[in-house]
């Protein structure tokens, strides 16, 4: 423990109530000079109105008066104000009277005529005896509200919701008008603060940086012990550092949450009085302290695991896909291989034909559509072996999202094109890069937009004018950083509400043609597996009769 520890030493104030202007003057002069503040009544009557007006912590009263006794002030103090102490004073004295006054909640009972240093010692122990009482039972209190406290912020596995327990329930355990919880950044060098209460409280959100060689809260880290300080404006014993609590502040508990010998952070409090903390407060917040240190270690340790879970599963569905897309690769490059013969044998017979003298005009005309039909052929096979090329071939990169996005339309475009089907882009400037596999986000594009195309060619009766509109953007997302969104929305039929919860399932379709099921069911489920894995995720809106729109968002990150 380092700083200063002082006692809030106050007067304590105490009423002398008799009939006796001679006992009242006695009483109140040498009290007086014992150091404490008196006040008198001459009456019952009169003792319950000064009650009524301020707290004492002491009321010596005669029984016998005029005006009310002392047996009524007695019951008014313990209805009205139960943390008083009583002492009975008579020259009627009794053993009934005695034990009466007693059983009425008086402390002691002095019989007159008494001397007086008897009566100075008799008013001591009272006090003592009423504020050892009031003491036990405030830190019961304490104790039981740190019971409830721990028990709150161990069931608690989420670290906000524990930062939240302690800002509501701290202030139950001790007084304080300002709290900040600091933790240790990985570096070892900083610590990351969040003010629980008081100006400027946040428990979400950023939290500021102090560093721990500069600050006192380092100091307190760095020593290992707590620092307590009853005035932090005038404790000379203190390291010439910063504190972060605000100016205001003149008491100061500052406690080291430490895990297993190693320490985490550190617990502040601050109260704007001097002389605010005892002893006792400190040893009761430094066993908070030990339980929040443990259930931040555990909200820790529980979303490093959610996070290492996350990963893994990311890899694992990108290593699921990579062996789809894989064995289509194989399957493509096989295509490409028998297209490519026969398709170069007819393309080398147009170029002998076109050499040849003298071909008629519709001849000429007519090779030159095989030419370059044969051309365009050549160049969707090509498109379609590189898309399909085996991803686990691919290592990821830097990817130009509106390259990609133009390399999957014209692949569709054809077929687009036959149907009446109009395409609309709208691409992002600069282009936005995300950091991925391509083949995987041609993919996930690829069947949005085969399921677009689908979903217009099933609308009936066939109308014209239909559209599918590509669009690429970017977003800041607060602290979740900047996303590139791609967004393919279609003029078809819609997606009824009661499919739209199942759609990314695997094996869930909607594709029925005269009661035969087309398709297996599972482009949307690889494509969100896809997205998944790319640390995204793709979000849907849809209206029966008004068309659909699929997102694909993927995060901006930079190469590890």
């Amino acid at each position: 423990m380092r700083g200063l520890m002082t006692e809030q030493t106050a007067p304590a104030k105490i009423l002398v109530v008799d009939d006796e202007p001679g006992m009242r003057k006695i009483l109140h002069n040498y009290l007086t000079r014992e150091g404490y503040e008196v006040t008198v009544a001459a009456s019952g009557d009169e003792a319950l109105e000064k009650l009524g007006q301020e707290h004492f912590e002491l009321v010596v009263t005669d029984l016998v008066m005029q005006g009310g006794d002392g047996y009524v002030v007695m019951e008014y103090i313990e209805r009205e104000c139960p943390c008083t102490a009583v002492i009975v004073i008579t020259a009627y004295g009794s053993t009934d009277s005695a034990v009466e006054a007693l059983r009425r909640g008086a402390v002691d009972y002095v019989q007159k005529p008494f001397e007086i240093d008897l009566m100075a010692l008799t008013v001591k122990r009272a006090l003592e005896q009423k504020r050892l009482s009031r003491q036990v039972a405030y830190r019961a209190r304490q104790l039981a509200v740190l019971a409830e406290i721990t028990q709150a912020i161990n069931a608690e596995l989420d670290i906000q919701e524990v930062y939240k327990t302690l800002a509501h329930e701290a202030g139950r355990v001790v007084e304080l008008d300002t709290m900040t919880l600091s933790l240790l950044a990985p570096d070892g060098q900083q610590l990351e603060q969040r003010a629980l209460l008081g100006p400027n409280s946040s428990v979400a959100g950023e939290p500021s940086v102090v560093s721990v060689e500069n600050s006192l809260e380092g100091w307190c880290l760095e020593q290992g012990n707590s620092i307590f300080s009853s005035d932090i404006a005038r404790d000379d014993l203190l390291p010439e550092r910063t504190l972060s609590l605000p100016s205001s502040i003149h008491s100061v508990l500052i406690v080291p949450l430490v895990v297993k010998s190693k320490p985490i952070g550190v617990l502040s409090l601050g109260h704007n009085q001097p002389h605010a903390y005892s002893q006792d407060d400190l040893l009761i917040v430094e066993q908070m302290a030990g339980q929040l240190a443990t259930a931040i270690e555990n909200a820790r340790l529980l979303q490093q695991t959610q996070e290492q879970l996350e990963t893994l599963q990311r890899a694992q569905t990108r290593l699921i896909s990579s062996a789809r897309l894989a064995a289509v690769g194989e399957l493509a490059r096989g295509l490409a291989h028998e297209l490519n013969n026969p398709l170069s044998v007819i393309m080398g017979l147009v170029q002998f034909l076109q050499l040849q003298p003298d071909i008629p005009e519709q001849t000429a005309a007519d090779l030159q559509k095989i030419s370059k039909s044969a051309l365009r052929m050549a160049r969707l096979i090509r498109n379609f072996a590189e898309f399909a090329r085996p991803a686990l071939e691919e290592e990821s990169h830097f990817i130009d999202v509106n390259l990609i996005v133009e390399q999957a339309l014209e692949l569709v475009r054809a077929s687009l094109i036959k149907h009446n089907i109009r395409v609309e882009t709208s691409l992002a400037s600069p282009p936005p890069i995300i950091f991925g596999y391509s083949h995987q986000i041609k993919q996930m594009l690829l069947n949005l937009l085969f399921n677009a195309h689908e979903a217009i060619a099933r609308v009936e009766p066939p109308v014209k004018g239909h559209e599918i509109s590509v669009e690429t953007f970017i977003s800041q997302e607060g602290e979740n950083g900047i996303w590139v969104h791609i967004a393919v929305c279609d003029t078809g039929g819609g997606i009824d509400p009661i499919h739209l919860p199942c759609i990314f399932d695997p094996g869930y379709t909607t594709k029925v043609e005269n009661g035969t099921i087309r398709g297996l069911g599972m482009g949307l489920y690889v494509s969100y597996g896809l997205a998944q894995a790319h640390g995204g995720t793709i979000r849907v809106k849809s209206e029966p009769g008004q068309g659909s729109c699929f997102t694909i968002r993927l995060p901006v990150e930079k190469k590890a």
